[in-house]
């Protein structure tokens, strides 16, 4: 009789059950094939949709923490199904513990805009995990899928709407979408106000333009010689100098 071992046995069976079943590793160190749910049950990935609806410009808790004091990480698609807006997407990366200031929202990707804000809340507690919110931006009511990867010690749960004031003894971290520039750090945007300096110099180059254009008419019909104008420009070069 010929002795096959089990590990022999599942590769040999790798492309046959490819399309029903995923390759795993068992606790020998063994591939084994086994039924997606097995995966999505360790807390690796998975897909989630909850059957209660979410409504437009409220706040709900969809994520929470272990404990404070490790590392939550995950990759997050957030998406709606149609109901109210036509169906979009948007692919996240979230990191989050209590002790540090490092807690991001990255935005990789999107299809349309689910949410338009997220906010992380913690605190220094090896007992309370961090929490996610996010404020939803599709129209009237909707259904999310949340569909996750490479997920790190975050629990997701049905969306339970709270308040916009965060909860009481926690810090909240804020991301959100801004009109100009984009902030690579939490993949949102923000509001981009030059600094003083700049409006200083946008304003004396205006005019100095303007100042200008009115000397070369007064020259034009001799009103004035062209001595004072180089003079004007010596003064205007001067005051850019000293910014």
């Amino acid at each position: 009789m010929e002795k096959t071992t089990i590990k022999d046995y599942n590769n040999g069976l790798e492309t046959k059950d490819s399309l029903s079943k995923v390759k795993a590793v068992d606790g020998s160190g063994n591939d084994i094939l086994v039924n997606p749910g097995i995966v999505v049950q360790s807390g690796g990935c998975g897909r989630y949709t909850p059957d209660e609806r979410v409504s437009q410009s409220k706040w709900y808790r969809i994520a929470l923490g272990r404990y404070g004091n490790v590392p939550h990480a995950v990759l997050l698609m957030v998406g709606n199904y149609y109901n109210s807006e036509v169906p979009s997407s948007q692919l996240l990366y979230i990191h989050a513990d209590g002790y540090s200031d490092r807690q991001s929202i990255v935005q990789l990707a999107n299809s349309g805009r689910v949410i338009s804000k997220a906010r992380i809340l913690y605190q220094a507690s090896t007992a309370n995990g961090p929490m996610l919110d996010i404020f939803i931006r599709t129209a009237k009511t909707n259904q999310l899928t949340l569909s996750y990867s490479c997920n790190m010690n975050t629990l997701l749960s049905n969306p339970i709407e709270v308040p916009e004031e965060p909860d009481a003894g926690y810090s909240s971290k804020l991301f959100k979408r801004g009109n100009r520039r984009r902030n690579y750090n939490t993949g949102f945007h923000f509001k981009y106000r030059h600094s003083a300096p700049t409006i200083i110099v946008c304003h004396i180059n205006i005019v100095a333009c303007v100042n200008f254009i009115l000397i070369r008419l007064l020259i034009k019909y001799n009103i004035i010689s062209s001595i004072i104008v180089f003079e004007s420009l010596y003064i205007w070069m001067a005051l850019l100098r000293m910014l």
